[in-house]
């Protein structure tokens, strides 16, 4: 992690030394969000829970949490490459769980953006998450029956492609590549993860804008090569796995006027088709799984003034787990919703 952050540094400092003018922008953002089931627990596993029965599986006080979270954009714009402008930027983002503090979170993130022309840029991005909670779960380390705190670290790099084909047309293209790390207990998770992201977007009319976009993710868990004695380990799970991933979104800008403000409406739709790879006798939780997971999230927006712009939102996921095993498929399918207000500051 030093080196990366040591290395991104050196680029963003050489930029800045090799270039003039440059101006300076920030942006705080504060999203106050309620969800129904922070855990994405199985219907099985909430009756669990509100029943009392196996207490050590769960380290949350409440299935459903108010999550407030805190965002700050600092960059600067300068002129770099034959005078052509660049974007340099840090992202910093904290999540607050009230009821559940074993779930709080956050994540670091640099980006340099390079605009060639008005018609296309490329930007580089590195994001780096300390700490992910997910659950309690046993791990294969253990002889005793225990349940152990299920996290993991991560990694994310991409680099992104922006090309405005037509007025009313534009492509994009991101590749992404990140590296998952779990605690000790559960190293068989460790993953390296690629995936490839097209898309277009069509600003056909003023008051409508629709953009499509299709990613092929692979996961490449590491599973026995985890362990020196792998035969020492009752059973090996392997979570490698590929997916489709379908995305769609709709844009009504101006679709109502309040408080002499334009408000915007978006609405978009992901559905995620992932088929695990586990040939691992014993391992029933990933051999010949599939997941369905889809979710649809709605927006509306204005600008409240100059500096300031307001968004409500709602979102809907559902997964669906298909497996020969029927008690796989109920411990892994779950729903969830969110409702939320954010607020962002540009300074």
């Amino acid at each position: 992690m030093k080196k990366n952050y040591f290395l991104i540094l050196v680029l963003v400092s050489c930029s800045c030394l090799y270039s003039q003018p440059i101006s300076y922008f920030s942006k705080i953002g504060i999203e106050n969000t309620y969800n129904s089931n922070v855990l994405k627990l199985s219907s099985d596993d909430i009756s669990k829970f509100k029943d009392g029965e196996n207490p050590d599986k769960f380290k949350i006080d409440t299935i459903d949490d108010l999550i407030t979270s805190a965002r700050c954009e600092f960059g600067v714009k300068h002129r770099f490459l034959t005078g052509h402008t660049q974007i340099d930027k840090i992202v910093l983002k904290y999540n607050k769980f009230w009821s559940n503090e074993i779930k709080d979170d956050g994540y670091i993130g640099f980006e340099v953006k390079q605009f060639f022309s008005k018609r296309l840029n490329v930007a580089l991005n590195y994001f780096y998450y300390p700490r992910i909670y997910l659950n309690q779960y046993k791990s294969v380390l253990d002889n005793e029956s225990k349940y152990r705190d299920f996290t993991y670290s991560k990694n994310v790099y991409n680099a992104r492609i922006f090309w405005k084909v037509k007025t009313k047309i534009h492509l994009n293209y991101r590749f992404e590549f990140s590296q998952l790390y779990y605690n000790k207990y559960f190293t068989e998770y460790d993953a390296d993860n690629i995936e490839s992201v097209i898309g277009l977007n069509f600003n056909t009319a003023d008051w409508v804008k629709l953009g499509i976009r299709y990613s092929y993710k692979i996961s490449d868990a590491d599973a026995e090569d985890a362990f020196e004695n792998p035969e020492t380990v009752n059973v090996i799970k392997d979570v490698s796995y590929e997916s489709d991933i379908y995305y769609c979104s709709f844009t009504f800008p101006e679709i109502l006027i309040l408080f002499s403000k334009p408000v915007n409406f978006s609405s978009n739709f992901r559905l995620e088709n992932r088929f695990y790879q586990s040939r691992e006798i014993g391992d029933d939780y990933h051999f010949g799984r599939e997941d369905i997971k889809w979710y649809i999230k709605t927006n509306l927006s204005c600008d409240l003034l100059k500096k300031y712009s307001m968004k409500i939102f709602y979102k809907y996921e559902d997964r669906e787990t298909k497996s020969p095993f029927e008690e796989v498929e109920a411990e892994k399918s779950y729903n969830f919703y969110e409702i939320g207000l954010s607020i962002i500051f540009s300074l």
